[in-house]
């Protein structure tokens, strides 16, 4: 996407100093659904505790994570767009970037499917 910005992060809390990571124990929406500024989005677990993450803007949701996912602190778990056409020109490149990011080197027999989900936040995280 540009630079103009025209929708919310929604991010995993930091829950507990020691934690580097939460998982989604419950994502409440569907894509594309509408959402106002207070609704529960997903529920996210750390090894203390559990809470809900809730929108802090009204728009239409696309979330980036599953239910059961590992995600690490400060890590996108979705997006909220201001209008629906905003969300389905995000959700194009963000398919687009999805299939690109499947294989890691082309001269790589690496595959997604040999990375633990560990690892995956590791590689995330620093952007490698």
């Amino acid at each position: 996407m540009s630079n103009n910005k025209s929708y919310h992060v929604v991010a995993v809390p930091q829950l507990g100093v020691n934690d580097d990571y939460v998982i989604v124990t419950e994502q409440f929406l569907e894509q594309a659904s509408q959402v106002e500024k207070g609704d529960p989005l997903f529920t996210v677990e750390s090894t203390k505790t559990s809470i809900d993450v809730e929108a802090e803007k009204s728009g239409f949701f696309f979330a980036v994570v599953n239910e059961k996912d590992e995600v690490a602190i400060n890590s996108d778990l979705a997006f909220i767009f201001e209008t629906m056409e905003e969300l389905n020109l995000f959700k194009e490149s963000w398919s687009k970037e999805q299939r690109g990011s499947q294989s890691i080197d082309e001269g790589s027999s690496v595959s997604s499917e040999n990375i633990t989900k560990k690892a995956m936040i590791l590689i995330k995280k620093h952007s490698v």
